[in-house]
């Protein structure tokens, strides 16, 4: 059976946490900790014990070995000290790390993400699992809000050209009214339009300005431009940022920016879902086994089928995205289209 070691990195700035981490492996630990009934004693060696234990090891390692998917999986835990974080990024370039996955908290840590990467190790952050879920995710968000996906416009905004980009845009067009695309090469996309009109009689409007095709789109896929924020958006429309998780607050914009996204993990897998939930992001979980596996964009889109992979919520400017938000969004839109009339 082929085994794959994950690297994953969470936190100890909290001492209980801390303890209770040390507790699990020490004997000595768990006799004082039953043995001292002062609680003021007890919090002063917990503070004592936390500031030796930093300055004698950066970082603690708790390894577990999980079956998902078929795989068996070791999982490394490196506990993160921020005083320690040059000593950290050495010892994981000496081990040749690549990948790394990051809990939760750290993922906001800029810091700690910039010396990774100028040590080249990567940080798995669910982006590509986002671009071969797109499918899914507006197909979500259509059954959520019981839309009706054939009267609605898909904007696509797009420099770098792929084949699974094609793809997804392909058979996303034949579900729409109507399918642009925002790119500064219009010729990138010669030899989809033709495919699309000879084949299935679809006419895809590409243009290199996006001012005109945003305004009256439901849906707008990001891929990979920037100069969004200024843009003129539809009331109600629903952008889905591909490669950028920055927030769009605008005059111009009354929306829902979806910056990220969880996934639903099948039965077989809950249990491994519920241990790992709380720290990690699934997502970032699963796409690291494909990403050890070397599977092409293809190939992952595959395995998310055969795993039953679905979306579990969205992630917007302010947290997780309810049901209810993406319901009152469309409602609001048809309400202020029926105030018009």
């Amino acid at each position: 059976m082929k085994v794959i070691v994950l690297i994953y990195i969470s936190d100890i700035s909290n001492i209980e946490e801390f303890i209770s981490i040390i507790k699990e492996k020490s004997f000595l630990a768990r006799i004082l900790c039953r043995i001292i009934k002062s609680k003021k004693l007890k919090n002063i060696i917990k503070k004592i014990v936390y500031k030796i234990y930093l300055r004698k090891k950066f970082y603690y390692i708790k390894e577990d070995t999980i079956l998902m998917y078929g795989i068996k999986v070791n999982l490394i835990n490196i506990i993160y000290n921020k005083r320690n974080l040059d000593k950290l990024i050495l010892e994981l370039s000496k081990k040749n790390v690549k990948n790394i996955v990051l809990s939760k908290k750290l993922k906001e840590n800029k810091e700690l993400i910039n010396k990774l990467r100028e040590k080249n190790i990567r940080v798995i952050d669910g982006r590509i699992l986002y671009e071969v879920l797109i499918e899914s995710m507006v197909d979500y968000i259509f059954k959520v809000q019981n839309a009706n996906i054939h009267d609605s416009q898909i904007t696509f905004l797009i420099k770098q050209n792929t084949k699974q980009r094609e793809n997804t845009i392909e058979e996303l067009t034949k579900k729409f009214k109507i399918t642009n695309i925002v790119s500064d090469n219009k010729s990138k996309f010669t030899s989809l339009r033709n495919r699309l009109k000879l084949d299935y009689g679809i006419i895809l409007n590409v243009v290199e300005n996006a001012v005109n095709v945003v305004k009256n789109s439901d849906i707008i896929i990001n891929y990979d431009t920037e100069e969004i924020k200024d843009l003129a958006f539809k009331k109600g429309s629903i952008i889905i940022n591909i490669d950028s998780k920055e927030k769009i607050d605008s005059n111009y914009f009354s929306g829902i920016n979806i910056r990220d996204y969880e996934i639903y993990i099948p039965d077989e897998n809950r249990d491994f879902y519920k241990k790992y939930q709380n720290k990690f992001d699934i997502s970032n979980i699963y796409e690291s086994i494909c990403v050890y596996e070397g599977l092409t964009m293809n190939e992952i889109k595959k395995k998310s089928i055969f795993d039953n992979l679905s979306i579990k919520y969205f992630i917007g400017n302010y947290g997780k995205i309810s049901g209810r938000e993406l319901i009152n969004i469309i409602v609001n839109k048809y309400y202020e289209k029926a105030w018009q009339i």
